[in-house]
């Protein structure tokens, strides 16, 4: 998962296989999050500034 900008496992230790219904392939693990994971996330997007104000700014010519 990717929390912050950074690949990391989660802080629950487990993982989801995602596998192809066809040939049973494991395509890709996918770890699982806590409810430590999605607080972090959660503030983390707080602190961000948002996509849509950063293209409203671009549209308005303000500079930042």
């Amino acid at each position: 998962m990717f929390v912050v900008g950074e690949r990391r496992e989660g802080r629950a230790g487990k993982s989801r296989e995602d596998k192809n219904p066809y040939t049973g392939e494991t395509l890709v693990e996918i770890p699982l999050a806590n409810a430590e994971d999605l607080d972090e996330a959660y503030r983390a997007s707080e602190r961000a500034p948002s996509a849509s104000a950063r293209r409203c700014s671009r549209r308005s010519g303000a500079t930042s």
